[in-house]
């Protein structure tokens, strides 16, 4: 299974969050085994994705992301990843992904980040 989150940086703002449109069915567990996705923000901006899942009824578990493969297209720089990961989330949770920048200044910046993975039915 699969699904996707967007993320969107307004102009001025440091930090963009959102919640995935997924949720996690009643009675399994979602695990995620990659995450790729792209984060265009300014030319000249640095990132920090964290995605942050609930695991055994614990909501602080904060993964940090490292998309370090970078390509500057006009304007914008675009950070890349393909990440083989295994997290786990809770059923009934949703997974929360976190982007700031070291700058506000520039347009807006977006990300579209896929998540892979499967379901695990629990006793």
């Amino acid at each position: 299974m699969q699904f996707n989150a967007t993320v969107q940086f307004t102009a001025g703002n440091t930090l963009a969050t959102v919640d995935s449109p997924f949720l996690v069915p009643s009675g399994k567990r979602l695990v995620i085994e990659t995450i790729t996705g792209e984060i265009f923000v300014p030319q000249g901006q640095q990132i920090r994705p964290t995605l942050i899942t609930t695991a055994a009824g614990n909501f602080a578990p904060n993964h940090t992301l490292v998309f370090n493969s970078k390509v500057t297209f006009g304007f914008q720089d675009i950070y890349r990843a393909t990440l083989p990961v295994r997290f786990y989330a809770d059923p009934g949770t949703s997974i929360l992904l976190s982007i700031h920048r070291d700058s506000t200044t520039g347009n807006s910046g977006i990300a579209e980040i896929t998540f892979s993975g499967y379901l695990v039915k629990l006793p």
